[in-house]
């Protein structure tokens, strides 16, 4: 699945973590067994597309967790990140990983009391809640952006994209 050979390519899915290894993700596998924590046994998954844009997802990791693992991941600039822990505050990533993934898009998950999230100040975002279902269409120069709510965002480029039950909300280059 994340090594190609000569006949065929990769799948282009990247798991990134967890290091079964680490002793941060031994006590974080032994808190959840004993029923205290499980948001830092989630996985990091990013899917890259050759010549196209990449994603990635965090799960539900929390900062200081994110923290203890930042030099035993290989972090890689993506394109559009999904805010871990669904961008709650207690879930940012950390400002020393942030700029090494440098995302394009950050992708804010829902919560109805908006004081529990954090927008990525300095990002460009999209906010789940407001936008609805997302959906991404990459031509290898441009990722488009339709939404099934109606959503701008000034960041994003009118390249005048359609797709059948999609608002179009822009395109950002790769």
């Amino acid at each position: 699945m994340t090594t190609g050979d000569e006949e065929r390519g990769s799948s282009g899915i990247s798991i990134l973590w967890p290091n079964t290894g680490n002793e941060d993700y031994k006590s974080a596998l032994k808190q959840a067994k004993d029923g205290k924590a499980f948001n830092n046994i989630s996985c990091i998954v990013r899917y890259a597309v050759k010549g196209g844009a990449s994603y990635q997802w965090m799960g539900d990791l929390e900062t200081g967790f994110m923290e203890s693992i930042e030099e035993d991941v290989d972090w890689e600039q993506t394109t559009i990140l999904f805010a871990p822990h669904h961008g709650r505050k207690s879930g940012k990533v950390p400002a020393s990983i942030l700029s090494k993934i440098s995302p394009k898009i950050v992708i804010v998950g829902e919560a109805e009391d908006s004081g529990y999230l954090d927008y990525y100040n300095g990002c460009n975002t999209i906010t789940q809640l407001s936008a609805g279902d997302i959906v991404f269409d990459s031509d290898g120069d441009y990722v488009h952006i339709f939404t099934s709510k109606s959503y701008s965002a000034d960041f994003l480029e009118n390249k005048s994209k359609t797709k059948n039950g999609f608002y179009y909300a822009g395109s950002q280059k790769i």
